[in-house]
This record gives C-alpha cells, structure tokens and sequence, in this order.
C-alpha cells in the first residue's frame, strides 16, 4: 500500500515505492550487503 511507505507499519519489513527499488537493483550486485537504515535526517546534514 503506498500509503504505508516511510510510516511504521509492519515488524521488519521494508516498504519502498516501486522505482526505489527498482533503482536499488540497478546500483547493487548479487551478494553485495545493503543497510537499511531508519534515519529520518535529511541528506547533507
């Protein structure tokens, strides 16, 4: 559900809209570690 994308809705899922991940997979390699990060803070700061 798009609503529940950047809220807390779930115990461990990921939510992420479509073209995120989308443009994820094109930046990342089979077995290359992501961390995912509950960081509110915007970027450059």
């Amino acid at each position: 559900m798009r609503s529940s994308i950047g809220s807390f809705a779930s115990y461990g899922c990921i939510r992420m809209l479509n073209e995120d991940i989308e443009d994820l997979y094109a930046r990342v390699s089979i077995g290359q570690p992501v961390v995912m990060r509950d960081d509110r803070t915007p970027r450059g700061r």
